[in-house]
Parts: structure tokens; sequence; C-alpha cells
């Protein structure tokens, strides 16, 4: 054992060990000194270990020298609860000696722990890596194992995946084209039915064009029989509106006349009687002032005498929550009668 592992085992019985008997101390020494010194061996090779390149055999020798370290603990666990009795100054010599065993070996045992760690964390980052390798080769025929983990897929279980996912591409592919075949088949037979229509209405309309030919001379020839006829009255027509224009525009001045003479008495009437009662409304306002002048004065001194009103400082952390809670409610208070004063007319 080197010189530190020897100092760590004579202070060993040191703790607490003026109230316990010079046979207990013998015991205690004996208990567990043989822990210490393999302690003190361990906690060598695991500084040694902490030295060495990462490696298959750094993670071995982690792990089994973080086995031993677990076996020294709990092997100090054991001596404590056998040789601990009820006596509570005993127990407190018994507890440090445990504690020193603990407090030596604990850091070692973390170290141990961290780099026998290592494989997992590296085979997670290769399932990540060949999750990534594998979702990029795969999302060119399709995006439906996104939330797959592929990272964890044996070769033979991906190699299967991928040529799943290779033949539905292909058969996606060639229903897209068969598609596309049937939409330009379909695009075809509509365009030669469009011609078929268009020839069939380029007929239609000809003839169509004949027949209002035809009509248009008929109604023509129809047209002028009217107009002669309607020459020979004409004079007689004008002539007689004439004599109904002037009986129209007659009525019409007297009756305008009539209107604005109505108008102009509506008018004084309704200037009148919105006059007085702007009057009874100004003076109802003004009484109600009045009336009301006392208890808006009272409503104001309130809330002047309310806000003066300093809020007290807690002396707790509830009392100050408390205390800026009804400050709030002081606040949002006073709020509201400025709210009901304004309302007051």
């Amino acid at each position: 054992m080197n010189k530190e592992n020897t100092q760590m085992v004579e202070v060993l019985p040191t703790l607490e060990m003026s109230e316990v008997s010079q046979d207990f101390q013998v015991k205690i020494r004996s208990s567990f000194g043989d822990l210490m010194n393999q302690a003190g061996i361990l906690v060598d090779k695991a500084k040694q270990i902490t030295l060495m390149d990462e490696s298959l055999d750094q993670e071995r020798a982690a792990r089994e020298t973080r086995l031993a370290l677990v076996k020294i603990r709990t092997g100090a666990d054991k001596v404590h609860k056998d040789m601990k009795q009820d006596i509570l100054v005993q127990g407190r010599a018994i507890d440090g000696a445990k504690n020193i065993v603990i407090a030596a070996t604990s850091p070692s045992e973390k170290d141990m722990q961290e780099i026998e760690n290592r494989t997992e964390i590296r085979a997670k980052q290769v399932q990540e890596r060949l999750h990534n390798e594998r979702f990029a080769e795969l999302n060119q025929f399709t995006t439906a194992y996104n939330t797959l983990s592929l990272g964890k897929l044996s070769a033979v279980e991906y190699s299967k995946l991928l040529d799943d996912a290779q033949l539905a591409n292909e058969a996606r592919i060639a229903r897209d084209k068969k598609d596309e075949q049937d939409r330009i088949d379909a695009e075809k037979a509509a365009e030669d039915e469009r011609k078929r229509i268009e020839a069939d209405r380029i007929q239609n309309e000809l003839k169509q064009a004949q027949e209002r030919a035809e009509l248009e001379a008929q109604l023509k020839a129809e047209r002028a029989e009217r107009d002669r006829i309607e020459s020979q009255s004409q004079a007689e027509r004008a002539k007689l509106e004439a004599q109904l224009k002037a009986e129209r525009d007659k009525a019409e001045i007297a009756e305008r006349a009539a209107k604005l003479e109505s108008d102009r008495l509506a008018k004084i009437e309704s200037d009148r009687l919105a006059a007085e009662k702007a009057a009874k409304d100004a003076a109802e306002l003004e009484a109600k002032k009045a009336e009301m002048a006392p208890d808006k004065k009272k409503i104001a001194a309130y809330a002047i005498a309310l806000s003066a009103i300093d809020i007290p400082t807690g002396t707790t952390e509830a009392g100050k929550k408390a205390l800026a809670q009804v400050g709030v409610v002081i606040d949002a208070a006073l709020a509201e009668i400025r709210t009901i004063y304004s309302t007051l007319k």
C-alpha cells in the first residue's frame, strides 16, 4: 500500500474514538482496516484506468474495478450493520468509519461508471447515425418511416424495408404513368367531342342567319306600312299632346304653390315645438344637476379621503402579498367610484 493509503487507514479509528473503549477501537480497526486497504488498492487502480487511452480494454477494466469498489462499499455497509448496536456513541464511531470508506470509494466508483457508460453512449451514437443514413436513403421512395427508429433495425430487417419501399415507389410511378395516359386519352376524346359540337354550332348559326334575314325583310315591309299610317295621325297627336301639356303645366304650378305654403307653415310649427322642447330639457337638466350636486360633492370627498389613506407595509411575505392585494382592490374601488361619479348628471 502506498503512503497515502497508509495515512487513510491510520486516521480511520480517530473519528469520535475518544468516547469508546480501547477494545472497541481495536475491533473497528480490525473490521474496517482490511476494507480500507482494499479500497486504497482499488482507488489507485481506478486512477490508473482514468489515465488509459479510450478503448474496450479500458471500459472492461473500469467495469471490473467499479464492481470491486461496489463490493467494498457493500462490505462496509454489512460490517457497519453487523457491528452497530443500540449504543449511540459506538454507532457514531461506526458511522464515521463507514462514511470514510464510502467517501474514499465513491469518486472512483463514479469515474468507473462514466467510463463504463461510454459503450452505451457509443451504441446510441451508432444507432442515430444509422437512422439518419437509412432515413435519407428511404426518403427517396417514401416518408412513411420517418417516425421509425431505423438505427435499431438489423441489416436484414432494413434491407427488406428498403426493398419494400422501392417496390412500392415503382408501383406508384407505374400507377402515375397510367393515370397520366388515361388523362391524355380523356382530353383527346373531349377535344374530338368539342370539335363535333363546334361544327354543329356553325351549321346551326348559318341556318339561323338565313332565317333572320328573311324575317328582317318581312319586318321591314311591315314597318314601312306602319310608318305611313303613323305619319297621317302624327299632326293630330301633336296638337292633342300640346293641349294636354298646357293643362298639366297649369295644374303642376298650382300644386307646387300649395305645397310650398304647406311646407312653410309646417316648418314654423316644427321650429316652435323644438324650441319649447329644448327649453324644457335645459330646465330639467339644470334642476337635476342642482339636485345631484350635494351627493356628487359627497362622493368626490369620499374618494379623495379614501385615496389619501396610505396602505401599511407588511412585515411578512404573506402580509406584504395580502396588503398588495388590498392596494389593488382600493385602486379598483376608486376607479369604480370615478365611473359612478361621472355618470351622475
